[in-house]
């Protein structure tokens, strides 16, 4: 995995996370810049003999093209803060509008390159659970109109497992589910995800709709 890595212009930061579709942190071999990104990615920018590092690339890329204007470090702060972003670093003494910045989030922890115009996108973490709530609230009517379920509130979403108060909250494993799923999923979901006894401590595979209905270890019976 290191040597993968290594092609593609980076080291690691911290060990790998198991699955290549997880954020690996990594430091870039020319600007040692630290940043994540998915070993998914780092293999498909081998495969074209790209580096990998989206600083390096965003600043060769935007050149010496002088018509972007500068924006002031205030401003990319503030509009880093509306989508629930902390600027972790500024790579250039006067940043343009097409030019990168490395990026925290907030609710994932993931450090991110971004150009300062592309910045009001938001995380991919954030973007999945607005998809994933308003699929629910979709669900929720349409079930309403066919008789289904009660109908849903008229204002705000279908609040999330994260959100929901649920006594199986508390058995989420967060070492062995993707960080991003944790505020993504909804406890009606059918995905089996994994989950550890908070009084027994053993860790077990189960659907959330499953857990969401009663949450309970398999091997001893410990319930919440």
């Amino acid at each position: 995995m290191v040597e993968t890595l290594a092609m593609g212009g980076l080291s690691p930061v911290a060990p790998f996370p198991g699955k290549t579709t997880l954020y690996w942190r990594t430091r870039c071999t020319r600007c040692a810049v630290v940043a994540d990104y998915r070993l998914e990615y780092v293999l498909d920018k081998n495969a074209s003999a790209e580096p990998t590092c989206r600083v390096c690339y965003w600043i060769a890329w935007a050149g010496s093209d002088a018509r972007s204007e500068v924006v002031p470090d205030g401003h990319i702060r503030t509009l880093a803060d509306e989508s629930d972003y902390d600027v972790a670093a500024l790579v250039l003494p006067r940043t343009r509008l097409n030019q990168p910045v490395v990026l925290r989030c907030r609710t994932c922890d993931k450090l991110k390159v971004s150009r300062v115009l592309d910045i009001h996108w938001g995380c991919e973490c954030s973007r999945a659970k607005r998809r994933a709530e308003e699929k629910a609230a979709r669900l929720a009517k349409k079930h309403a109109r066919r008789g289904y379920v009660e109908p849903p509130p008229t204002s705000g979403v279908a609040k999330s497992f994260a959100t929901s108060g649920l006594p199986a909250v508390g058995w989420w494993d967060h070492d062995r589910n993707p960080e991003p799923l944790f505020a993504a999923v909804f406890p009606a979901a059918k995905k089996v995800v994994s989950w550890v006894g908070p009084s027994c401590g053993h860790r077990f595979d189960r659907p959330v709709a499953a857990m969401a209905t009663e949450a309970v270890c398999p091997t001893c019976g410990a319930s919440g």
